[in-house]
C-alpha cells in the first residue's frame, strides 16, 4: 500500500494506481472477522473504491468490489441500497438489469426459505414418480411474507428482463419466482398449482 501511494504521488494520473491501492487495502481485511479493527479495514477499502467511483462512475471493478465488501461485512442494508441505486441510475441498461436481477434473487431466497421448510411440504410416493406437496405454514405471517417477496421479486425480474433480454440470470430468476408463486397457490388450495410449477420449470 505504501509503495502504491508513493507511486500515485509521483504520477497522480496513473491509470490503475488507485485500483492497486484499493486492492492492497482490501487484502488487509479478513472476511468473516467482525472485530472493530477488521471492519475498519473493510470500510477503508470501501472508501478507496468509492474514491475511484467518484472519479469514474462506470468503473465496474470498483463497484463490484464495494458490493462484495459490504456483503462480506454482513451489511445487507448497504448492499441493498447500492443495488437499488444501481438499478435506478446504472450507467447502462445491462448494469441496471444485473442489479435488478440480484435484488430479485434476494426476494426469491426469501420465499424459498419459507416454502422449502420441512414442515411446509410433504413427499408423496406414486407409481414411477415422487411428488412434493406444499402446505401452508402454520404461521400466517410466514405465508404473507413469502407472497410479498414473490410479488416484489417478479416485479424486479420483469424489469430486469425488459432492460436486457439477453441476461440469462434474469430469465432464470423469473422462472424460479414463478415456481414460488405456484407453491404459494398450491398452499392456498389451487388445484392447478402443480401444473404451474411444471410450466415454470420449463419457462
Amino acid at each position: 500500500e505504501r509503495h502504491f501511494r508513493r507511486a500515485l504521488e509521483l504520477d497522480p494520473e496513473g491509470k490503475n494506481t488507485r485500483l492497486f491501492i484499493a486492492r492492497s487495502v482490501q487484502q488487509q481485511y479478513k472476511p468473516g472477522v467482525q472485530t472493530p479493527e477488521n471492519l475498519a479495514h473493510g470500510e477503508r477499502a470501501v472508501a478507496e473504491y468509492q474514491d475511484i467511483l467518484n472519479r469514474d462512475p462506470a468503473n465496474e471493478d470498483a463497484y463490484k468490489a464495494v458490493v462484495f465488501l459490504y456483503g462480506q461485512m454482513k451489511n445487507e442494508d448497504k448492499v441493498n441500497q447500492l443495488l437499488a441505486e444501481r438499478a435506478k441510475n446504472g450507467p447502462t441498461p445491462k448494469a441496471k438489469s444485473e442489479a435488478l436481477t440480484i435484488l430479485a434473487s434476494k426476494q426469491w431466497q426469501c420465499s424459498y426459505d419459507i416454502t422449502e421448510q420441512k414442515d411446509n411440504k410433504t413427499t408423496v410416493n406414486e407409481p414411477n414418480r415422487i411428488l412434493i406437496k406444499y402446505k401452508k405454514p402454520a404461521n400466517q405471517a410466514d405465508f404473507d411474507k413469502a407472497r410479498q417477496c414473490v410479488t416484489e421479486g417478479l416485479r424486479l425480474a420483469e424489469q430486469a428482463v425488459s432492460l436486457d433480454e439477453s441476461n440469462p440470470n434474469s430469465w432464470s430468476y423469473r422462472a424460479n419466482l414463478l415456481r414460488e408463486a405456484a407453491k404459494l397457490a398450491e398452499m392456498e388450495g389451487n388445484a392447478e398449482a402443480p401444473a404451474r410449477v411444471a410450466e415454470a420449470a420449463t419457462a
